[in-house]
């Protein structure tokens, strides 16, 4: 048994144990043999708001993260919102593009590294643990531990003419596309807060705002939703879905929609067709290697953010379809969060790497300390 400060390094057969008196840490320090220089201590895919903060919080421990942005989306969903007005420490609200600005430079102030590509297969050696990572324009990491924080993807309608006038009025994001259908009759589909904002928003461009949900409730924060039954630009559709798309040489011009209680169809005009229904996991290349539930989303063990596979953490949208990324940043990324009742009990910090070159009677190979740490659950 070895101290070191008030950690207690307890040795069982091949595994060494580290148990602390302030919080529970259960560790597994894994040993490597051989060059090490190319091998990572910790790869981050994804650079939203759970990727960025766990590349600022590994940053300020100094282990500088390798953090790989995307090349199509970087920035995560937060870079097509407009105002974000619950994000802690803007009380005058904050540009989602800005935020996230904000928050690639203080990764990179503290040591992030940042690569613009897009991961496109990831493999886990079961004998050594290391994780190989490629990108869409061949190059290949190598990492002890791999964060997965990449969000999720726009979900579409999948009806007539979706595809066909994506680009020519259908679109999902207003703060890209808005300013192009000014003074036209603009649709919105979708009864959250996306779409009731994206609504707002568009308010500022459009002749007309049109927002069409399946549903008579809404999924939406309340005060979203009497902002949008205040605005006279605004009017809301309820318990009706699109069908279809129409629109000629010059892009959508209309679509029709149906009543799923009476079974009624009508058409309305519309130039501008803003699809806001949610999100699906953008997990596609982790598939086979860490187990997704029905709908794609990572599964994680319990609370924590340890996926099925050892060393492969995972936060963010890609893990949970309930709270939005900005969320998810506060709930997976930021260390110490306290217990607040709108939110269930989370592990906070998606992992900490702490290299062990320099241990007592330890003079060969290198061990990695990879730890989660539950606040929520300590006595």
């Amino acid at each position: 048994m070895i101290r070191l400060g008030k950690h207690l390094i307890i040795r069982h057969k091949k595994k060494e144990c580290v148990k602390s008196c302030s919080a529970r840490l259960v560790a597994l320090v894994v040993r490597y043999s051989g060059n090490m220089s190319d091998l990572r201590d910790v790869i981050i895919v994804g650079s939203g708001p759970a990727g960025y903060t766990a590349a600022i919080y590994l940053g300020r421990a100094g282990f500088k993260p390798l953090v790989i942005a995307g090349a199509l989306t970087p920035g995560g969903q937060l870079v097509n919102t407009t105002e974000v007005e619950n994000f802690p420490g803007f009380p005058d609200g904050v540009m989602g593009p800005e935020l996230m600005d904000n928050m690639q430079r203080q990764a990179e102030k503290f040591g992030a590294e940042i690569v613009w590509d897009d991961v496109v297969s990831v493999s886990n050696n079961d004998v050594t643990g290391v994780k190989t990572v490629s990108v869409d324009q061949g190059d290949v990491f190598e990492t002890h531990a791999l964060i997965i924080a990449t969000g999720s993807e726009y979900r579409k309608l999948d009806i007539p003419g979706e595809a066909e006038y994506s680009g020519k009025g259908v679109s999902y994001c207003a703060t890209c596309d808005g300013f192009f259908f000014r003074d036209k009759p603009i649709i919105v589909v979708g009864g959250g807060d996306s779409a009731f904002t994206e609504a707002d928003f568009l308010s500022r461009f459009g002749s007309s705002v049109t927002l069409i949900h399946r549903r008579s409730e809404f999924r939406a924060s309340q005060i979203l939703v009497e902002r949008a039954q205040q605005n006279p630009k605004i009017t809301i559709v309820t318990d009706s879905v699109v069908e279809e798309i129409l629109g000629d040489d010059n892009g959508a011009q209309s679509v029709n929609i149906r009543n799923v209680i009476t079974g009624e169809t009508s058409t309305i005009a519309a130039n501008g067709i803003f699809v806001a229904i949610g999100h699906s996991p953008a997990t596609a290349f982790i598939d086979g290697i860490v187990q997704r539930d029905a709908g794609g989303y990572i599964q994680v063990d319990g609370a924590s953010t340890r996926t099925s596979t050892a060393g492969i953490f995972a936060a963010g949208d890609c893990v949970d379809s309930i709270y939005p990324s900005s969320d998810q940043c506060r709930r997976h990324g930021l260390p110490g969060r306290p217990r607040c009742p709108s939110l269930p009990p989370a592990v906070t910090l998606p992992i900490t790497v702490i290299p062990y070159k320099n241990l007592k009677n330890e003079r060969k190979g290198r061990h990695i300390l990879f730890t989660t740490v539950s606040l929520a659950k300590r006595p």
